[in-house]
């Protein structure tokens, strides 16, 4: 009877030692998944662009789904140079265009819908050298919204140079601190600019803790704070 209680005093033991360190490492695990998503999304960026004389993806609005239905999704751009799954339409997902730990903390909230709402948000408005009001990088694919920027076409997308213009406020060179893809969630400042109102599949809260993953317009990515709302 004694070696049984020793027994199960050892499981107890190694199990409240063992699960809380299994629980730490989990968000490791799925953060450092995301930011290979994001660094292969990156390459596939420079990739499409060597291929199309230097021009970005684009036209793309801000809210980025994981699936490569639509032109204004970056996923159909790079679909030839990601190898994604090219007869998964819109009822499915591409794992590199889906944060684990967006699908954790979706399925804790009841609501994870693998393509009801933005993953990842496109940054469409950045301030540019030369220019009064801010520029749209990846272009912007207004034609259901035609007085956006007054025209009734889209607004296309730049050139890798034309990302050397890219400025803070100081007027200072600023391509390696601007963010040009990043997670979303509902605390994020930048949400207003997603244009969808389904909301209700995206985490309440930053799926990182205090950080967000982005990539920059240099393409490495980085972690931010997640309370620092620059462009």
């Amino acid at each position: 009877m004694m070696e049984l209680m020793a027994g199960v005093g050892i499981v107890a033991v190694l199990a409240a030692t063992v699960i809380p360190a299994a629980s730490r490492l989990r968000p490791l695990a799925e953060n450092t998944r995301c930011v290979s998503n994001l660094r292969q999304i990156g390459q596939g960026i420079l990739a499409y662009a060597q291929d199309h004389d230097g021009m970005l993806p684009g036209p793309l609005i801000s809210a980025q789904y994981p699936y490569w239905e639509a032109s204004s999704q970056i996923t159909w751009h790079l679909r030839d140079y990601l190898e994604l799954d090219k007869t998964m339409g819109k009822t499915g997902r591409d794992d590199v265009f889906m944060c684990p730990a967006y699908v954790r903390a979706a399925r804790k909230a009841g609501n994870f819908k693998p393509y009801s709402s933005p993953v990842y948000g496109m940054n469409i408005q950045v301030p540019m050298e030369g220019e009064t009001r801010l520029q749209q990088p990846f272009g912007y694919a207004n034609s259901s919204e035609p007085n956006t920027f007054r025209q009734i076409r889209d607004y296309p997308p730049m050139r890798l140079i034309d990302l050397d213009r890219i400025r803070d406020a100081q007027g200072r060179p600023a391509r390696s601190t601007t963010w040009a893809m990043r997670d979303v969630d509902r605390q994020d400042g930048r949400l207003d600019g997603l244009g969808t109102s389904s909301t209700s599949a995206i985490p309440a809260t930053p799926v990182h803790g205090d950080r967000r993953n982005a990539l920059f317009f240099d393409f490495h990515v980085e972690a931010m704070p997640a309370n620092k709302q620059q462009l």
